[in-house]
C-alpha cells in the first residue's frame, strides 16, 4: 500500500482522474475550514460520480458538521487519523475472520 499526496484545493475532476490513473482503492479528503457548503457538497458529488464505484471515499477534518457529514452519506468520515487507523484494523480483522471461516486455517511450512 502507498499514499500519494495530491496537494490541497485540487479540482474534483482532477482528483478523480489521478485516483483512476493511480488505481487508488481509497481517496481521502480533509476539511479544516468550510467557506461555501454548497460548493463543498457539489465538489464531493462530482468526485464521487467520476470515481470507480469500488473506490472508497474517506472524509476527515473537524470542519464538517454532523448535518454536512450526513449529506455525504456515501462516504466514510473520521475526525482523526487514529480513528481511521482503528477502523481499518477492525476491517482487516473482520476480513481475516471471514476468510478463516470460509477457508479454514492456513498452515505455512518452513524449511
Amino acid at each position: 500500500m502507498r499514499a500519494v499526496d495530491l496537494g490541497g484545493s485540487l479540482p474534483p475532476e482532477s482528483l478523480a482522474q489521478a485516483a483512476r490513473d493511480l488505481q487508488a482503492s481509497v481517496v481521502w479528503v480533509t476539511h479544516t475550514h468550510v467557506c461555501d457548503v454548497e460548493l463543498l457538497l457539489t465538489s464531493h458529488q462530482v468526485r464521487r460520480e467520476k470515481l470507480p464505484v469500488e473506490t472508497r471515499v474517506i472524509i476527515g477534518g473537524g470542519a464538517l458538521s454532523p448535518a454536512l457529514r450526513q449529506s455525504l452519506h456515501w462516504s466514510e468520515y473520521f475526525e482523526t487519523i487514529s480513528q481511521m487507523v482503528q477502523s481499518e484494523l477492525n476491517r482487516i480483522r473482520a476480513r481475516a475472520s471471514e476468510d478463516y471461516c470460509r477457508n479454514g486455517p492456513s498452515v505455512a511450512m518452513h524449511n
